[in-house]
């Protein structure tokens, strides 16, 4: 047995990953913490933010655009032996955590950009539903009267989400390892529109806005930071030969 994010894991634990896209990852962490759309000036009145300034690399007063952000930031890892955890423990890798390795039954990675997909599954693995889920007491933190919608403000009938008869995801049964072992897939992404879950900065939808191309400076900067996420968790790294 090992202790894992304080919850002890063993040969016989399926584990259950929830996963981002490392390019939406990190334009949601700069949009909510660095520099939010139209607030040019919030870096100088938050304390996380000029934290996050002396970390990095750069002045408050003046916060960095996207691209120079990420230039930082490369650089950063780079001067820390390349391991970005160094930099920020915000903006470490996904899959930097997963210490328990071989010591787990299995490891299934949940992609957020397919969250309509397993979500009403998930809730059911974990033992609840539309009692804890549904309610207004969700609106507070969500704008909506429940936890989770795909539709955004408009919340979708508990009987009416997909269900399927396992957890979706990219698994790895048995192998005990992320890296190795049979790989099934029940969804991608392109089976769904194009939607943001719920989060604040909308990153999802801004990926090509602020990025460009896949072929761009700040993308290939981004793949090699997250090498390892893109690896294991399958996306598509911007690296990759294949043709998007």
């Amino acid at each position: 047995m090992v202790p894992f994010d304080n919850t002890t894991v063993t040969p016989r634990t399926d584990v259950l990953l929830v996963a981002r896209d490392p390019r939406s990852r990190l334009l949601a962490f700069y949009l909510h913490q660095i520099y939010p759309p139209d607030k040019a000036s919030y870096c100088l009145g938050s304390l996380s933010c000029q934290t996050h300034a002396l970390r990095i690399g750069f002045d408050p007063k003046r916060p960095p655009r996207f691209a120079q952000f990420v230039e930082l930031v490369s650089r950063r890892a780079e001067e820390r032996g390349g391991d970005v955890c160094f930099v920020e423990h915000h903006l470490c890798s996904q899959v930097s955590g997963c210490s328990f390795g071989a010591r787990v039954y299995s490891t299934t990675v949940l992609k957020l950009e397919e969250m309509p997909l397993w979500y009403a599954d998930f809730a059911a693995h974990a033992g609840i539903g539309p009692s804890e889920l549904d309610g207004d007491q969700w609106r507070p933190y969500t704008n909506q009267p429940c936890f989770y919608s795909p539709k955004g403000g408009s919340c979708l009938a508990w009987d009416a989400w997909p269900r399927t008869t396992r957890t979706p995801g990219k698994n790895h049964s048995g192998s005990g390892s992320i890296s190795v072992g049979g790989v099934s897939w029940l969804v991608t992404a392109a089976h769904l529109s194009k939607h943001d879950p719920v989060h604040a900065t909308g990153a999802s939808v801004l990926v090509t806005q602020y990025y460009g191309n896949v072929s761009s400076a700040t993308s290939q900067l981004v793949a090699a930071l997250y090498h390892d996420d893109y690896r294991l968790l399958g996306y598509r790294s911007p690296s990759s030969t294949e043709d998007y």
